[in-house]
């Protein structure tokens, strides 16, 4: 894409305050360095629609259009004229979509969450995409903190928030490094590696720094022996619970619960809405839903168009659950 495209897009971002935090040109800065470009559908020399995309080189093969990590969505951003009814909204979906869609490079994958906020991906599937839904978990009114706490949230999870008081005490810190070693201690008791290194979030924090809002949160006992962390992003229209982790050995104090309950307070005096940014992780799909949080799918749209590409990932599902 050439980089006046760019740069036009950096200036939309500046100008519509609607485009989410992911969608950023800053965002994709600091996420892919220079890896990343966008596709923009215009009218009488306006900007109605946008679809920003990471590229990559898998294994020095094949090309990918895609997320980069941390990001819990891009997909296409539309902007619809203002009065349109319903049944034109869904026309104009088609239009914006399938200019969107052509103008994309080619590659041997695409594969980009969609906000929540596009539940229309049918132009994608008469392209020839495909999709499967996935879950997050959102308040969508912070207003009233008393009703969340008092009626809304679990009684159990009342409790854990009051038994976590007892215990711990939350403060918000700048020490970034503690943060990561409680996110890496989480990952390493589900067995799974952490798939970004302390230097990515590093870059990635001070340019939501000088962008956006964040806060970071830990938990301390009375020995100031940290618990648990989180850290939060927001702009204007929501707070989103980027990542957390917790000391494996103190995890009956249930300073996670706190902690959390903690950052929605936090956010209610920021923003409108708190998204806890999902899991397929049955137990931390429990653990969010008890917050009082709405369901909210979202779709995985992709597409594979290298035969060999295609091949070599049928062969690594096919060995996957021979071994499993």
């Amino acid at each position: 894409m050439s980089t006046n495209i760019k740069e036009r897009y950096r200036e939309l971002c500046k100008s519509e305050n609607d485009i989410a935090i992911f969608q950023q040109a800053w965002w994709l800065d600091a996420t892919c360095g220079s890896d990343w470009d966008v596709v923009l559908f215009e009218k009488g020399n306006k900007i109605f629609g946008a679809l920003p995309y990471a590229h990559d080189k898998i294994r020095g093969m094949f090309t990918s259009l895609g997320v980069p990590c941390l990001t819990q969505f891009l997909g296409p951003w539309i902007k619809y004229p203002e009065g349109m009814k319903y049944e034109r909204k869904l026309s104009f979906d088609k239009e914006v979509m399938f200019s969107l869609i052509d103008q994309l490079p080619s590659a041997d994958s695409f594969a980009q969450n969609f906000s929540y906020n596009i539940t229309n991906w049918l132009p994608f599937y008469w392209k020839g995409y495909d999709a499967r839904p996935l879950y997050t978990y959102v308040i969508d009114d912070l207003s009233n903190l008393d009703e969340l706490f008092n009626k809304t949230i679990s009684k159990k999870l009342r409790r854990d928030i009051n038994k976590a008081s007892s215990e711990v005490v939350v403060e918000e810190t700048e020490d970034l490094k503690r943060l990561y070693a409680l996110v890496s201690m989480t990952f390493e008791r589900q067995k799974r590696l952490v798939p970004y290194t302390y230097q990515f979030l590093d870059t990635l924090d001070k340019a939501i720094q000088m962008n956006a809002g964040r806060k970071i949160f830990l938990a301390y006992d009375k020995d100031r022996n940290v618990h648990a962390g989180a850290y939060i992003i927001w702009d204007d229209n929501s707070a989103y619970y980027l990542i957390g982790g917790e000391d494996t050995s103190k995890r009956q104090s249930q300073a996670m619960s706190l902690l959390i309950w903690e950052a929605i307070k936090f956010s209610a005096s920021v923003t409108k809405k708190f998204d806890f940014e999902g899991s397929n992780i049955e137990p931390i799909e429990q653990f969010f839903k008890k917050y009082g949080a709405m369901q909210k799918v979202y779709y995985r749209v992709y597409k594979k168009e290298g035969k060999l590409y295609s091949i070599l990932l049928d062969v690594k599902d096919i060995i996957k659950q021979l071994i499993m």
